[in-house]
């Protein structure tokens, strides 16, 4: 009987910690207000949308839309000068922040870095470039529909995008030998990318 009780008092624990929420509800105006997990504002009844591919190819953007018919919040706020929204169990970066395109990614976190989807950079300047400006209407429907997978370090306010190409540069920089193991994988598949960017960071 004690060790009923016991095991039933420990899954209620573990319940309650999975339950609890990552980062607080709200809006987060900037990167400073994620890491420290306080938004400055409220969450303002906000409706998430799942954009539909029609929409994507249309009008290029990232992967949600979010609105709000509170008057204390502006369309304009909510696209351009928001930093992500939280809305208790799921947390959506603004993909302007890092030049990713129009509108929301969903973001999750792995340790002390936020990953997500999202798509191509706008600055082909940009270390996040991954590919030379769309020409004509097919090509940049193509292009408008490519996700990216980004790691956001919010300690030190970095990102990186994990291709393939960017693997190989970044292994180059800190060790040949990890260039050649990653070299050698036979599958370049998204897990073997994410195991090879923790190995060079750890570095």
């Amino acid at each position: 009987m004690r060790i009923t009780l016991k095991l039933i008092v420990m899954l209620f624990v573990t319940a309650q910690m999975f339950a609890q929420t990552i980062y607080p509800r709200g809006t987060y105006m900037d990167i400073e207000e994620l890491k420290n997990k306080t938004p400055s504002r409220p969450f303002y009844n906000y409706q998430i949308f799942k954009r539909t591919s029609g929409e994507i190819l249309m009008n290029g953007g990232n992967d949600y839309r979010i609105e709000s018919k509170n008057d204390s919040i502006t369309k304009k706020i909510i696209r351009k000068d928001v930093f992500a929204i939280s809305t208790g169990d799921s947390l959506y970066i603004n993909g302007l922040n890092y030049k990713l395109q129009n509108w929301y990614c969903l973001a999750r976190q792995d340790g002390d870095y936020l990953y997500f989807k999202g798509g191509a950079c706008m600055d082909f300047k940009s270390p996040l470039a991954t590919s030379e400006p769309a020409i004509g209407g097919i090509a940049g429907a193509n292009q408008a529909k490519e996700r990216y997978l980004y790691y956001l370090n919010l300690n030190k306010n970095t990102i990186d995008v994990l291709t393939v190409n960017n693997i190989n540069k970044l292994a180059t920089q800190k060790d040949s030998l990890i260039t050649k193991q990653f070299q050698a994988e036979p599958q370049k598949d998204e897990k073997t990318v994410i195991k090879y960017y923790k190995i060079i960071k750890a570095r």
